[in-house]
Parts: C-alpha cells; sequence; structure tokens
C-alpha cells in the first residue's frame, strides 16, 4: 500500500513525499517479508530511474538490496557471519 502510495505521488509530481513513502515500504517489507509487496516497489522504482535526486537514487538502490535480501536463502544480519553448520 505503501509503494502505491509513493507512485502515485511521483506520477503527479510529488517527488520527494514519493520517496519517503518507498522507504516507509521498503520498511515495512523488510518487518514483514512481504515479496509481493516487490513488485510495486520495483514499478517506484522505475518511476524514479529519471531522477537525479541523492534520495531518489538511495531508494532504489534500498530497493535493489532488498529484493536481493528477500530472495537470499539466509538473510544477512548486519554485524554479523555466517558459518557452515
Amino acid at each position: 500500500m505503501l509503494a502505491s502510495i509513493g507512485l502515485a505521488l511521483v506520477e503527479i509530481g510529488g517527488i520527494e513525499e514519493g520517496v519517503r513513502f518507498g522507504e516507509r515500504s521498503i520498511e515495512a517489507v523488510k518487518i514483514s517479508k512481504a515479496t509481493y509487496a516487490m513488485n510495486r516497489l520495483a514499478e517506484l522504482g522505475a518511476a524514479l530511474s529519471e531522477q537525479r535526486s541523492p534520495r531518489s537514487h538511495e531508494l532504489r538502490e534500498g530497493i535493489r538490496s532488498t529484493r536481493l535480501e528477500l530472495a537470499s536463502p539466509r538473510p544477512s544480519i548486519a554485524g554479523t557471519t555466517t558459518t557452515p553448520s
């Protein structure tokens, strides 16, 4: 839902507001592990691809890294290393 709102805001010119909703959406996806929401986040990232602001770039990077994290069979946790069992 948050990514959809962000996408709508970007489409009407509210880039910074759209980015804020995208950031909130990434956090919600990370907490809930709701991979189905990544498609909408990808749409938001694509809509921001022409934007040159640092926040837009950071959001697109966040979307990319979240997608990779959720696809990983063993999600990484900051500050830890995994060892084979």
